[in-house]
Parts: structure tokens; sequence; C-alpha cells
């Protein structure tokens, strides 16, 4: 997927699951104090060998990984699950972190762990999609996305799960379930504009020009620095013989990225193609 943009939708979730004011009370701490000071405070009393209570594991667990120290996250949030009875939130962070660290098949066994003990918690279910999906699970990860969306609360939170599940669908080749779903991703968030990318591409292999043209047009009014929108809208103008549309679109693909030599080199073409013809005549001629 891209799955890295997705993911910013639900990592967020990270701070909701624990509070930012955890004390252990073995430790002299100031519960007003900033998160950063809570932090190296709750670190200073492990250095001396006091006990950590579960909610202060989850604080070091959430601020290594804001920190992008998925490894030491990952140590923590073991830490909670060895000691509570029912760690569901300590799975599933523990599973967004080694979701980073590419660890996919244990990312999957805590998310699946989340949802046995949170069997209404919609994250779970999602990342679980997301993790099977990258398994190559196709079906699976549509059934934890359809999962997902029975579960959701509606509104723009279904527009994310409805673009894996395209995405799932896709990869098992049922191109009319899949645009359905970019089509219900839009209808949820038109300003989820990776789906409108994602629809763009399926109307340009389903040969359905002016629709392509349409979706690439809104991406590229909330991506306007998208210099590969603007090179596939390109390319599909020139096949269309709308040869001064084609190249204002390579010209914008190169004004974002100058070094973009498939941009360059169909712009070329495209001023080349009309007096080929003539070129070809006075050759052979």
């Amino acid at each position: 997927m891209a799955p890295a943009q997705i993911l910013i939708v639900f990592v967020l979730a990270i701070g909701q699951l624990f509070s930012a004011d955890a004390v252990a009370s073995s430790c002299d701490m100031d519960s007003s104090d900033t998160l950063a000071t809570s932090i190296a405070a709750y670190q200073d009393c492990i250095d001396r060998g006091h006990q950590m209570v579960t909610n202060v594991r989850a604080e070091l667990g959430v601020a290594a990984f804001r920190q992008k120290d998925y490894e030491t996250a990952a140590l923590h949030f073991s830490e909670i699950i060895e000691q509570e009875d029912q760690p569901a939130k300590a799975h599933f962070n523990r599973a967004l972190a080694y979701f980073e660290l590419g660890k996919k098949r244990k990312a999957l066994k805590d998310l699946e762990a989340t949802s046995e003990i949170l069997p209404a918690y919609t994250p779970a279910h999602f990342y679980r999609g997301v993790v099977l999906h990258q398994l190559r699970r196709y079906q699976q990860a549509v059934d934890a996305q359809n999962v997902a969306l029975s579960l959701s609360v509606g509104g723009t939170a279904l527009a994310p799960i409805y673009f894996e599940k395209s995405q799932s669908e896709l990869a098992q080749r049922n191109k009319t379930a899949s645009l359905e779903s970019l089509n219900n991703a839009i209808a949820a968030d038109p300003m989820y504009s990776q789906a409108f990318f994602a629809r763009a591409l399926q109307h340009e292999k389903n040969g359905a020009n002016e629709l392509a043209i349409a979706d690439y047009g809104e991406y590229l009014k909330q991506q306007p620095e998208s210099a590969h929108a603007y090179y596939n809208r390109g390319l599909i103008y020139q096949s269309m013989h709308r040869d001064h549309l084609a190249i204002q679109d390579f010209n914008k693909a190169l004004a974002v990225n100058p070094r973009y030599l498939k941009a360059r080199a169909s712009k070329g073409i495209t001023y080349l193609w009309p007096v080929l013809p003539v070129l070809l005549i006075l050759l052979l001629g």
C-alpha cells in the first residue's frame, strides 16, 4: 500500500491508548510535567532499579515509537504483555512497532491477539488487513477490512479502510469490486487523494481516458507537486493526440522534477510525432 501513507491515519491512535500523566508510585515525579520531562524521569527510575508499573512502560514505549526507535518500543510493550492479564493495547502497539521493523508475521500475531481481547477494536482489524495484504493473503485481507468496515464509526474514517480493501481486491484481479471500493473511499472522504490516483490508474487501464483525466485532475488539486500524476495524464493526452495538453503536463512534471527523464523523452516524442511522416518521406525520398 501505499501503506506507508495510509499508516498515518491510525498510528495517531497510539497517543490515545495511554494517558500522558502516568506516574510510578515509587518515584518522585510531577504529573504536570511535559511528556519529555516525564519520560526522562521514568527512565531514571528504571536506571535506579524501580519496578515500573504498566502505564509507565506504556509511556516509554509510545515515546520510543514517536522517536522511531521501534526496537525499544517493542521491548517496552513486551514488558507490559508479560505483566498484564489482558494486554490488548500493548499487543496493538507492539504490532505497529513490528510492522515498522518489517516483522510482518509477528505484527500479525499481535494484531490477532488484540482482536481476540478487543473484538470491536477497528484499528486492529484494519492493520490486520494491511499486514495480510503484504503477506499476499488477499482474501483474508479483504475479510479483515470488511470487519473493520462493520465496526467503523463511519464518516471519513471509512476512506482508508475502503482504500486498503480495494488494493487487495485488485490483487485478486477483481477489478469491479476494487473500483467500487475506491468509489466508496472517495464518497466517504473526497479529500482522500490516494483513492483518486488509484482510481485514475484503473480507469486508464480500462481505456476510460476521460474518467482517468478527471481523477488525475482531482488528485492534482490536492497534490500539486506530483510529477508522476502530471506525467501519467500527459501520456493519456498523448495517446488521444491532444498534443498541446500533453506537452503542458510533461512541462509541469519537469517543473516539479527536472530529472524526470521519462517526461523529457515523452515531451520530445510529442513534438516529433506530427512531423514524423514528413521526415520519413524526406528520408525515403
